[in-house]
């Protein structure tokens, strides 16, 4: 089997349990701001990336 010829077992490979961390205060949040996103992420039952994006919308719908 060549490298990434692999088949699809059924499911993702992603975690929301821990895991691989993308290096999240690259994209600009303070260390502080990934504790409250992340404290949000868990009550919310979300991952970090889809909580920012609700964060974001929200942002954006208060604007208009």
């Amino acid at each position: 089997m060549a490298k990434g010829d692999h088949e699809f077992r059924g499911r993702p490979n992603g975690s929301k349990t821990g895991g691989y961390t993308r290096p999240r205060v690259q994209i600009g949040f303070t260390p502080d701001q990934i504790e409250i996103i992340t404290r949000w992420a868990k009550h919310h039952d979300r991952s970090f990336a889809a909580e920012v994006r609700e964060l974001v919308a929200f942002a954006i719908s208060k604007l208009s």
